[in-house]
This record gives structure tokens, sequence and C-alpha cells, in this order.
């Protein structure tokens, strides 16, 4: 995965998103990449057009402009874009008709605490498809571990202390510091690097890190650098040895951190040396005190002293913990009120005890009114009280969990009387011998609407808003099922305009499109309501007819011949009259019939054909098995 961050300096909340690179964001990228199964995951900060993290390859997709068509069309809301080479909005942009062939664009907006939209999340693929309701909820729960993530960096960055500067760091830090070159060379160093070693700054400059070190430790100090120097690390940290000035040996902790230059080249090591004398001092008190401590326990001199700093220390550790358990009760109701879903809890009687931001949102009501009112008089439909009151008293007199910690769709009520449909996660705790309640609530409005959206404007045609080849195909199969257990018999016409391409030639393409729209509202007038008309796409057109007699081949060839006459007339579109002549082929499908819809359909293809290189302009009819 490669990652950009590029700088700006803005409010608190901007600092936040343009830091250094975030492990944790990265995970949630590569998560996302997995969960969805795309290729391309951007998460970017809004408006800045700072790029958080992303996932995908180096090569072959251009960053740049795929950053700024998720910036053109950043979204209050969720957005799904199952193709975007049939959406008007999209089917014209670079991205979708040039060679980055984009066609699925997914996007959810990354809030901050107040509400406002920092950060875009989006999904992008090079095949079309559509989101699930189970996927779309991973879409969303994913953008909320990602808004805590942020939010939590923002709060860190907003109490760090102000620092040095580098310059005023290295000199005035409290352990060695030093810059080296490639060969071992000292560059620069500080203060309490030359108070380590005993020497003054001059004399080090005019020695090399190696000339210093015990000869013990040159091989594997030289094994590590290598690696370094070969790009298989950026760092390393190890004890060594050093020689003082005055000639005995200094034990140190040497972290060593390649830095590169602007081409990415390896340029100078930055050296940091700790001195490892005071730790192994304090290890050796500590080794004496334990060891004077075990005597005195043993000689029953100073028991009680000792015990009374033992009780004493396991009294503050005590206290520290509770410190430490309150601090994360308050982070974890701070993260519930701000939730995304909506968070309800409920004690054993049925009365709401909290009611977070989003349940303010979601059913038009505060927190302050809900608190202590009954849930099932605020949120329940009253068709449905009978029922929660029963599951209710039964979970508290018999414990049972069968309901508890899986999603299941319920129906809600909002505070002006509407009711919406909604996914429902239940869990439960005993505290002092009650039962707590805890609820998360989301709303599936928009989901439902989406996804009914989503798939019309992928099953119809949108010049004539016939059904497509593939729900015809659907219907097809569903239709061939019935008439095995009706006994009744199926046909199909497919259906072609003679020589169309000549219209679009000489009258122009919206011409030909008027064309196409009148041809198919007579094809839809000269058949049966139950019949099904479909555009299969250019000027090819088929219909299912369903429920024939006993004699199929000519029920069949009666609808053709009143689809062919009817087709037949001429049309006037943009003021041209234009004669037309269509070619039909039949193929009847018995009820007792052998082959599926492929079959049906080559058939009747084969049949449409065979009249189309005829002069009769009429059609030709076979029977299909």
């Amino acid at each position: 995965m490669t990652r950009h961050v590029q700088r700006a300096d803005s409010e608190p909340s901007v600092t936040a998103l343009s830091q250094e690179p975030d492990p944790a964001l990265d995970r949630l990228t590569r998560l996302a990449a997995n969960t969805f199964d795309v290729p391309i995951v951007l998460l970017q900060s809004v408006p800045q057009e700072v790029c958080l993290s992303r996932v995908g390859p180096d090569d072959g997709v251009n960053w740049e402009a795929l950053q700024n068509f998720c910036l053109e069309y950043v979204s209050a809301a969720s957005r799904v874009v199952p193709n975007a080479q049939t959406d008007q909005r999209f089917a014209s942009h670079p991205l979708v008709t040039g060679p980055a062939h984009l066609r699925f664009y997914a996007c959810h907006p990354i809030r901050d605490g107040q509400g406002n939209i920092v950060a875009m999340l989006s999904l992008v693929d090079h095949r079309p498809r559509c989101l699930s309701r189970e996927k779309y909820a991973c879409l969303r729960d994913l953008c909320a571990l990602i808004e805590t993530q942020l939010r939590d960096r923002s709060a860190a960055l907003s109490h760090a202390p102000v620092t040095l500067t580098s310059d005023q760091a290295f000199e005035q830090a409290a352990v060695g510091m030093a810059i080296l070159s490639l060969d071992g060379r000292w560059l620069r160093v500080n203060v309490a690097l030359c108070r380590l070693l005993g020497y003054s700054a001059s004399e080090l400059l005019q020695r090399d890190c190696q000339s210093l070190t015990h000869p013990e430790d040159r091989a594997a100090d030289d094994v590590r650098l290598q690696s370094v120097l070969d790009g298989l690390s950026s760092s390393y940290s190890a004890e060594k040895r050093f020689f003082h000035q005055r000639g005995d040996v200094v034990w140190v902790q040497a972290s060593m951190t390649l830095v590169r230059d602007a081409d990415g080249q390896p340029d100078h090591l930055l050296a940091v040396i700790e001195d490892l004398q005071p730790r192994q001092e304090a290890a050796w008190i500590a080794k004496v005190a334990q060891a004077e401590l075990e005597a005195s326990i043993k000689a029953n001199t100073l028991e009680r002293r000792i015990t009374t700093d033992v009780l004493g220390r396991q009294i503050d550790r005590r206290v520290e913990a509770q410190r430490e358990l309150e601090a994360e009760r308050n982070r974890i109701r701070t993260l519930l009120h701000h939730a995304y879903d909506a968070f309800i809890a409920m004690d054993q009687d049925g009365r709401i005890v909290e009611w977070n931001l989003a349940a303010e949102t979601m059913f038009g009501i505060g927190r302050k009114e809900m608190i202590g009112r009954l849930l099932i008089d605020s949120i329940i439909p009253a068709r449905m009280h009978g029922v929660f009151k029963t599951r209710l008293e039964h979970v508290v007199s018999t414990g049972d969990r069968s309901l508890f910690d899986r999603p299941f769709s319920i129906t809600a009520l909002r505070h002006g009387g509407e009711e919406f449909p909604a996914e429902l996660t239940v869990c439960a705790d005993r505290i002092s011998d009650r039962l707590l309640f805890s609820a998360f609530l989301r709303d599936l409005s928009e989901v439902e609407l989406q996804g009914i959206r989503d798939y019309r404007d992928v099953s119809r045609d949108r010049l004539t808003s016939l059904p497509n080849r593939s729900l015809f195909v659907d219907y097809l199969t569903q239709a061939l099922d019935r008439s095995v257990r009706q006994r009744r018999h199926v046909a199909v016409l497919s259906i072609d305009i003679d020589r169309f391409h000549l219209i679009n030639e000489e009258f122009g393409r919206p011409v030909g499109d008027v064309v196409l729209h009148q041809y198919a509202e007579r094809l839809r007038s000269a058949v049966r309501r139950t019949d099904t008309v479909c555009r299969l796409g250019g000027d090819r057109f088929a219909v299912l007819l369903e429920g024939l007699g006993s004699d199929p081949q000519a029920d069949a060839g009666r609808v053709g011949e009143k689809v062919f006459e009817e087709l037949s007339r001429p049309i006037l579109a943009d003021g041209h009259r234009i004669e037309l002549s269509s070619s039909i082929g039949i193929a009847v499908h018995r009820c007792d019939g052998i082959g599926g819809v492929d079959v049906l359909l080559e058939r009747a293809d084969a049949e449409m054909y065979r009249a189309k290189h005829t002069r009769w302009q009429r059609y030709v009819a076979r029977r299909a098995g």
C-alpha cells in the first residue's frame, strides 16, 4: 500500500489530518479493500485535499485525477454509483470514458464531533457492482471507526506541549546525539555526548565512531549498519561499548536512524546515545535493596513497616485503577453519545436511561424529554405493544439471550408518528441483580430507497423504459418455471428493425432515438397487458408470451401478425415520415418440452435472421421443442 501525506497549516482539526502516516488509518483502508473486494480505496480530508491513506497500485492509477474526482462529488450522505458508465452524472467524466475504466464508485463522509465533514472515504472498482444492505452497514461502521481514530488524533494534538526547534532539541537533549556520515565519521555532536565520552566537540569531529568502539562490538555494529544502508531496515538500536577519553569503558544504548535526501537516497545517520551506567547503577541498587529487604524480613525486624508500606502501595494502585476505570467509562460514554447509530439504554422496567445525539436526530425528540419515559410508549408502534411486553417479561424472568448480540429488522416510530424500517441490535448486562438493556438502531429508510433506485437504474432501458436484456432473462426464467406448473405454453418473439442504421445516418441520432421510442410504444400496444416487451439493445426487441393454449404455434403466429402490422405503419419523427420494416422470429416452448432460456432465445434469433434474409419482411416460426 502506498500512502502520501501533504502538509497544511490551518485549524487544529485540519492539522490532525495532515500529520505523519497513521498505521491505524492504513489498517482501516486495507480492511475496507478486503471487506468490499475493491482494488482502490482512498481516504482524504475535505476541503484541504490531503490524502490520509490509500490502497491501490502505484502504477496505472492517476491518483491526482482520482482524488479530484472524489472531491468533486463530495456528498453530505453516502453515495453509491453501481455503474458510472450508465449514470448521467458521471458517464462523460474522463476517468469513466478513458483508460482508468472507472465503473463502481461509493463514498461516505467522515465527520468531526460537531457534525462537520472533515474527510471522505471512497471505494473504486473497474467493474459495475451493487452494495448489499449488509455491505452498506459495514461501510458505515468502518467510517465510524475512522471518525473515532481522527478524533483521538485531534484530541492528542490539541493537548500536545510546545516543542523546541530541532537545533535546540539537538543541543539541549539530555542524552547524547550526533550526526554521522555514511562511513561513520562524526559530523555534529551535542554537549551531552561530549560529556559522556570525555572529549570536546572538536576532538570528536577529528575521529570516527568505530575508532571509539570496543573491538568486540565492531563486527556486530558493521552488520547492523550495512543492513540499514541496504534498505533492509530504517534504523537499529543495540547496547555497545565506547572508550572514554580517560581509557575506561562506557556502556551505552546506541540507536541509529538512516536519513535520506529529497531523492530518497541515503544521506547521513542520526544517532541517539544513552548512558547505561545510571540504569545499571539503579539495577544494582535495586538488587542490593531487595537483598536487604529479604534479610530484614527474615530477621523479622521491619515486618510492620514493610507490611504498612505494601498495603499503602496496594491502596494507591487500587485508587489509580479506579481513576483509570472511571476515565474509561467517561470515554465510552462520550463515544456512545456521539456514535453514528442511535444508542438507547433501558432498564428492566422498560424505562429509558440513555439516549444519544443520533437517537435525537432519528426520532425527532431530545434526550431530556426521553430519559425516564417508557420505551414502549415512545418508539414502538401501538400494534406491536403486546409482543414487546411479552418478550421483555420473558427475558427478565428466564434470562433467555437468544435475541441478543445479533441484528434484526423492526418497524420503529418517530416522534411525529411516522413509521420507518430500522435495524436493531440488543445486548444485556446484569448490574446489581437488575438487567440493563443497550440497543443500537440504524435507520434503513434511505438504504431501501437507494436499493430500489439502483435496481431500477440497472434493470431498465433508459430510452424506452422497457426491461433490459438482464431483466428479460429473469422474467423468461420465471415464465418457464410457471409453464411447467400451470401446464401452459410459452413463446418468444425476436424482433429487429431492418436497416435502422440508415435512419441514424440520414436523419441523425436524435431522430433515431424518437423512432426507437415510438417503435417501443407501438410494440407495447400491440400485445396483451400480461405479455412482456423488452429492448435487448440497439434496434433489437423481444416479446415474452405466456399462457398460450393447446395450439401455441397458431396463438404465437397471430400475435406475430398483429405486431408486424402495427410496426409497419410509418412513424413521424421531427417532421420526417419514416417507413419501417421489421424482421420477426418466433420460438415456442411447450410446457413438456426441453431446453432452457438460452436455447429458446437462440432459436428465436435464428428464426428472426432467417426472416431478415428473405425478402418477405414477414416472420417465420419454428417449434422450439
